[in-house]
């Protein structure tokens, strides 16, 4: 079943600090660690590129939350 539209965060583990503002232009990006959380207004299809993109920059997805 596919996700609503709706704002989400996605927790994202192993991405670098430099490429992640380049690599996601679509979200807010705030880096803690070894942790980047990336924040916005997805629909399932956005949400599927994102994830795609961390696991291709070599990053690890940890969690979703729906932020609403």
């Amino acid at each position: 079943q596919p996700l609503r539209t709706g704002r989400y965060e996605l927790h994202a583990s192993g991405l670098s600090r430099e490429v992640t503002p380049l690599a996601f232009p679509e979200s807010i990006a705030v880096t803690a660690g070894d942790v980047t959380v990336l924040a916005g207004t997805f629909d399932d299809q956005g949400l599927t590129a994102v994830a795609r993109r961390v696991a291709l920059l070599g990053g690890r997805v940890l969690a979703l939350f729906h932020a609403d």
